[in-house]
């Protein structure tokens, strides 16, 4: 029961972002795009930048604590994520002149409007500054 109750909460933050994108000019190339057992929950397409979104969302909460170190993904969910994303940009076969990672946090709040907080280029680091021939070779 809770394990569906935070998948609804999880899928409600997703959609809620997903048309706030779509609102900005952004094209939803895929929802919770997988390669192995890695995951984004987002992946957008504005001009010639591929963003990739985390979505962290939360229901109950009067007022989300805006200290990214509350909402952060670890650093292991982070290196899967970059992961992620490059197995995304090989798999596309196309060169990506500009690339993000985005995290986005999602307050559902009884009877109020959702709060959607957006952090670009929450962690940046690493995926453009790798060898991609090393990096390709290490995801196959």
């Amino acid at each position: 029961m809770v394990l569906e109750s935070r998948t609804r909460t999880g899928q409600l933050g997703e959609s809620l972002v997903a048309e706030r994108l779509t609102a900005l000019g952004h094209t939803i190339v895929a929802r919770n795009w997988r390669w192995r057992r890695l995951e984004v929950d987002l992946i957008s397409v504005l001009g010639n930048l591929v963003v990739f979104h985390e979505v962290k969302s939360r229901s109950g909460c009067a007022q989300p604590p805006l200290d990214p170190a509350h909402w952060r993904p670890s650093a292991a969910q982070q290196g899967r994520l970059i992961r992620a994303a490059h197995a995304f940009m090989h798999a596309e076969g196309r060169a990506w002149n500009e690339h993000r990672l985005d995290l986005w946090l999602v307050t559902l709040r009884a009877g109020q409007a959702p709060l959607l907080n957006h952090m670009p280029g929450a962690w940046d680091a690493g995926i453009a500054r790798r060898s991609t021939q090393k990096r390709w070779r290490a995801l196959r």
